[in-house]
């Protein structure tokens, strides 16, 4: 138990004191707003404001915890011990030369994302406007690096207090955009794309279509076997998101209601976690996203709880405002299509604060930091040098006891190269699982 001081209290503070001792150093703490209990208590002790009470660790505090508007931050960054550090200062009298918890609130509650800026085609945060690419540490889990400061920090004062480790932990997702290449598409879809590889030259892809639609070759896109395969040796449970949305310019599975795809779900139900991938336009249409779940409970005769935006549209606050809604209590959008890394600076299953309504939600966020579309589309990298990415995010992930999650489509896995990177990943994911098992 670790007592906490502060002039006063907010729901800023409470929210990021519970993420970085309660979600990540897997302790409990206690706060006063009383100079006096502070001073005699025997627990170990840490103190937040603008002076030192006593010998105490001393946090330095920025007022951005004690606000409750949004407004744009003149933030200094700097760099110690080889850590970009944000809200750094000069007082000679704390412990550290920043305000770790600003920093980390900052961070994980998405707080520039509440500013005007730039949007991309489809109205998503620009990365490249974050404080995370300005500084070059998109690729670190900061937030929890600064918890494991705070640790160290803790465990110097005081030797005697006990602080557990957090055990790395892998989750593998898996959004399923398509279920199949060619099949189940119905009569026009499939003639008007037939069409179209004719008139554009492209005829060895008309002749794959052929051939799957007679049944002569499995559809590229069915790797449902494989992929219950290669998580069944690990014994771990994927989740699967199934986009239901109406078709549409970006939301192109098959009909929800073809009874191949419910067949699909209930079978992979067995084996896997499932969810739901909302449709393009559900982020700022609650009634869509409802009747899109809906229809995966009656598909899969249960309560639906998870959910990843398709296109990771992750409009802040307004997608998780209208995610709250609904059944939905675990969201995994939280990254980036366009770059890997940690888009909330952490690698930590958190619960979403809407720093506009100045309140913490019952929903908790998933991150996750990394995406094959990134890899393969938008930065048009090959698989080697992906493997070699995923190895780097995960030793990071395990170098702070996080929560390794990964985003891959069930189409990659159509190209034999990429079925090797992921089954070597699964490799040094099984060597770290293994080695956290012998502790």
């Amino acid at each position: 138990m670790i007592l906490v001081y502060a002039p006063r209290k907010s729901n800023r503070l409470s929210f990021i004191l519970d993420t970085i001792f309660k979600s990540i150093l897997k302790t409990d703490y206690k706060f006063t707003a009383e100079k006096n209990v502070f001073e005699q208590s025997e627990l170990p002790k840490l103190s937040y404001g603008e002076w030192a009470i006593d010998d105490e660790i001393f946090i330095k505090a920025d007022e951005i915890l004690f606000e409750k508007e949004i407004e744009p931050k003149d933030i200094t960054v700097a760099e110690w011990q080889g850590m970009p550090i944000l809200f750094a200062h000069d007082h000679t009298l704390a412990t550290i030369p920043f305000d770790l918890f600003a920093a980390s609130f900052y961070l994980i509650s998405r707080y520039e994302e509440y500013l005007p800026s730039k949007k991309d085609m489809h109205g998503r945060f620009d990365p490249v406007h974050s404080i995370a690419y300005k500084y070059q540490f998109i690729e670190r889990p900061l937030v929890d690096e600064y918890a494991m400061l705070l640790r160290q920090l803790l465990l110097e004062k005081y030797p005697d207090l006990e602080l557990p480790i957090r055990p790395f932990q892998f989750i593998p997702t898996f959004d399923i955009d398509n279920a199949f290449a060619y099949l189940y598409k119905g009569f026009w879809r499939g003639f008007l794309a037939s069409a179209k590889s004719l008139v554009t030259f492209k005829f060895k892809a008309f002749a794959h279509r052929v051939k799957v639609l007679s049944k002569r070759q499995p559809d590229p896109y069915d790797t449902f076997a494989w992929i219950k395969k290669v998580h069944q040796r690990l014994n771990i449970k994927p989740i699967l998101f199934y986009l239901l949305g109406d078709y549409g310019k970006y939301d192109k599975n098959i009909p929800y209601n073809r009874e191949e795809l419910q067949e699909l779900i209930k079978e992979t139900s067995n084996w896997a976690h499932i969810g739901i991938h909302p449709s393009y336009h559900t982020p700022l249409q609650a009634n869509k996203l409802k009747a899109e779940i809906k229809r995966l409970n009656t598909i899969n005769n249960q309560i639906t709880t998870k959910s990843r935006q398709h296109f990771l549209r992750l409009l802040m606050p307004i997608a998780y405002q209208n995610i709250l809604q609904s059944t939905i209590v675990e969201d995994y959008t939280m990254g980036y299509a366009p770059l890997v890394g940690f888009r909330a600076s952490t690698c930590t299953p958190h619960y979403f604060f809407d720093v506009k309504k100045d309140e913490r939600s019952i929903l908790k966020v998933y991150p996750f930091c990394f995406m094959d579309s990134t890899w393969r589309y938008y930065l048009n990298q090959d698989p080697e040098t992906s493997s070699a990415k995923l190895t780097e995010l995960m030793t990071k992930v395990q170098e702070v006891g996080g929560v390794f999650i990964t985003l891959f489509h069930n189409d990659t896995f159509e190209h034999n190269e990429w079925k090797w990177v992921y089954e070597k990943m699964l490799d040094q994911i099984q060597l770290y699982l293994k080695k956290e098992d012998e502790y």
